[in-house]
């Protein structure tokens, strides 16, 4: 065999194998790229799943400054309260509403209470902690817990807490999970393209 045809030879094995790799080095890359944005991120998120109302305090934070929190039933298909100081707790509260916390540049101008306050599902909940760290809470569920009447819990939350663990009022320095989401289904989608054009290639090459 001469020297074109090894070479020859030689690149479309490379070709073959690339094709073969391009998923896994596609999901490798994505994951390369977003620990490297988390390792540079300061906001530390901890999730909420059957978190119970007025029998259970939840406590989330960087490991090193904690904050501590519980809620309370108002309907428990979609509404609660959470409490600021005066109630013992360590931070004050302030409902946002249903904004994105990616949106929030600074979230210490916002007005907190330090009594009670009342969210409903889909609200972004922030904490400004007695130690100068801000938080939040973004509600996604709450639902209820079936027991009998009189018997504690009454109901049950799922979200997701935020803590920015640099003492800013920043969240906009994590994008939303909906935007690696979007991330991914891109590179599946490129992937499939490029497969269904490389399977059509060869199936046209072989009439």
């Amino acid at each position: 065999m001469n020297r074109r045809g090894t070479k020859s030879n030689f690149l479309s094995v490379s070709v073959v194998i690339f094709r073969k790799a391009f998923p896994w080095l596609a999901v490798t890359l994505l994951a390369i790229v977003q620990g490297a944005f988390s390792a540079r991120a300061t906001i530390y998120t901890t999730p909420m799943i059957a978190q119970p109302e007025s029998t259970a305090v939840f406590t989330w934070g960087d490991g090193t400054h904690e904050l501590s929190e519980t809620w309370s039933v108002n309907n428990p298909t979609s509404s609660g309260w959470v409490y600021g100081s005066s109630y013992g707790f360590n931070v004050d509260v302030y409902d946002a509403g249903k904004i994105s916390l990616a949106s929030v540049a600074d979230a210490s101008g916002f007005t907190y209470s330090t009594s009670v306050i009342h969210f409903t599902e889909g609200d972004t909940i922030f904490f400004r902690g007695v130690g100068g760290f801000y938080a939040a809470w973004h509600v996604t569920d709450v639902y209820p817990a079936n027991n009998p009447p009189g018997v504690l819990p009454y109901a049950y939350l799922n979200g997701t807490a935020y803590f920015q663990s640099d003492g800013s009022g920043n969240f906009t320095s994590v994008p939303e999970p909906s935007t690696w989401e979007m991330l991914g289904v891109g590179t599946i989608a490129l992937v499939g393209i490029r497969r269904s054009n490389h399977n059509k290639n060869r199936t046209c090459s072989t009439r």
